[in-house]
């Protein structure tokens, strides 16, 4: 496996995780995850994260139930929308 195969960007990180960009970064403040490396060449900081630790926080979160499925982005049907509401 390469280094390039054990690392996440941030977005495959948070999506891994099932949460925002936002929540990833609350998540960096509390401690609970932290990026191996920062790139800053880019206009904004492109971040590195270890996939291991990305996989071991998303299993603690899914056994004290804190992880929920990403609303897809897809636009509800008139249907879906109705009894939604």
């Amino acid at each position: 496996m390469t280094k390039q195969q054990e690392t996440l960007t941030t977005q495959e990180a948070f999506e891994l995780l099932g949460v925002s960009r936002t929540a990833l970064y609350k998540m960096m403040d509390k401690g609970e995850l932290s990026p191996l490396s920062q790139e800053t060449k880019a206009r904004y900081p492109r971040l590195k994260f270890d996939k291991k630790a990305v996989e071991a926080l998303k299993r603690k979160r899914d056994r004290e139930g804190r992880s929920k499925p990403r609303r897809s982005r897809t636009p509800k049907t008139e249907v879906e929308a109705h009894q939604a509401a």
